[in-house]
């Protein structure tokens, strides 16, 4: 293990407490350089190595999240801490896309930010921790629900800006899904559950590298195997804040195969939420309906012969007969205007 000292970048209008003094204590392993302008930083960057990169969004000023990706370009391997006076606000959310790692909410004492530094250093990689990092963002505002709620989205919505066909896939998904719950006739709090659940249920998708996401062909088995770690890393992000354990857990679950083929637990049958095989379905009659980056949308009557063929071995056969048959009464629902499809390839998953 390396003694040299930690080097810390903080951006900052107002100082930030990077190597005060701890109990009378200096801070030999931390080698702080402070900067107040973004424009400033992206210099230093350029000039000098650094393991860490604070940048403080509270003030909103101009050029933070460029260089946050500036960072992440040319030094892959700095951790990002962020630190704010507000948890919900786009800035956070779009900055975790970009690649940060941690997150300090204003105002917090000086040892918070040694701890935050010192965390960061001991994850393998920098985006071992965005899971971490995103959901100490959201958890600060958990004191209301709809507070909550408003942070998780502008993380969905972060992450959607990525991939503009996916721009309307959460609330597709959420559209589906509820209306499928209530032709189930299910009491209202869980139907509420399954609008939270579906209108958030891609924001794992947080930890996705943007290439994987929007690649026009086959994706490799281990493209396809980041793929499969969103449902679990969506799942600890929203687990963070203890009014939605019960979104968590659907949302953890939302791509189970009825025949136990599906991830990332194999359950099977009813081991699967109810909730989570609905959205499953709302999900998947989406993806086929929507106009993907590798493919154009199916016609609806393609995606009928889907729910058919795969009930039973993907989706729950009870939940699949009454998506087909809301579907067949509802086309005009599917058939929103979509983004026009570019042309498609062959994709392996």
């Amino acid at each position: 293990m390396s003694s040299n000292p930690t080097r810390v970048l903080t951006v900052a209008s107002e100082s930030l407490p990077c190597n005060a003094p701890d109990n009378g204590q200096s801070n030999p392993g931390l080698d702080c350089v402070a900067v107040s302008q973004a424009s400033q930083a992206e210099k230093t960057l350029a000039q000098q190595h650094f393991d860490v990169l604070v940048v403080d969004l509270s003030k909103h000023e101009p050029g933070q999240l460029a260089l946050i990706e500036y960072a992440k370009q040319t030094s892959p391997d700095c951790r990002i801490i962020l630190v704010s006076s507000d948890s919900a606000h786009h800035e956070v959310a779009k900055a975790f896309t970009l690649g940060a790692t941690d997150y300090l909410q204003r105002p917090f004492a000086p040892e918070e930010l040694r701890r935050s530094i010192a965390r960061v250093m001991t994850l393998d990689s920098p985006g071992q921790g965005l899971t971490l990092g995103a959901g100490a963002a959201l958890k600060l505002n958990s004191d209301s629900k709809q507070a909550s709620l408003e942070g998780i989205h502008a993380l969905v919505r972060a992450v959607e800006a990525k991939d503009p066909y996916t721009q309307q896939h959460s609330r597709q998904v959420t559209h589906y899904a509820t209306r499928l719950a209530r032709r189930l006739n299910l009491q209202a709090d869980v139907i509420e559950s399954v609008w939270v659940a579906s209108l958030v249920h891609d924001v794992g998708k947080i930890g996705v590298p943007d290439y994987i996401l929007t690649k026009n062909g086959p994706l490799s088995e281990e493209e396809f195997e980041n793929i499969r770690q969103h449902p679990g890393l969506g799942e600890d992000i929203v687990r963070n804040l203890s009014l939605f354990n019960a979104e968590a857990k659907i949302i953890r679950h939302h791509h189970e195969n009825w025949d136990g083929s599906g991830y990332p637990d194999a359950l099977a049958r009813e081991e699967i939420p109810l909730t989570s095989r609905i959205i499953r379905i709302a999900d998947a009659m989406d993806a086929m309906l929507m106009a993907r980056s590798y493919k154009g949308p199916y016609p609806v009557e393609t995606m009928l012969d889907e729910l058919t063929r795969c009930a039973g071995r993907d989706f729950d056969p009870k939940v699949a007969g009454i998506a087909a048959e809301w579907s067949r009464t509802h086309t005009q629902e599917l058939t929103l205007a979509r983004p026009s499809p570019k042309p498609t390839r062959s994709r392996s998953a």
